[in-house]
């Protein structure tokens, strides 16, 4: 299922964005996998960060970590 979405963004990062997607996506269709993937990107990138977040939380608190 796919979704419309409206954003307003910075015209010089859109227009980066837009030429660095064609080069990646050609085709119909280029911006939207494009986007698909830096939320991707974003979305993965947060989770590991939360997870090393919590991680020093635990330690600073004397909670022991096995590798």
């Amino acid at each position: 299922m796919k979704k419309t979405i409206k954003i307003t963004i910075n015209v010089d990062l859109d227009k980066t964005f837009r030429e660095i997607a064609k080069k990646k996506y050609v085709g119909r269709g280029y911006y939207s996998k494009a986007i698909e993937d830096a939320i991707k990107l974003w979305i993965n990138r947060e989770k590991k960060a939360y997870i090393v977040y919590r991680n020093i939380q635990l330690l600073e608190k004397g909670v022991e970590m096995k590798i």
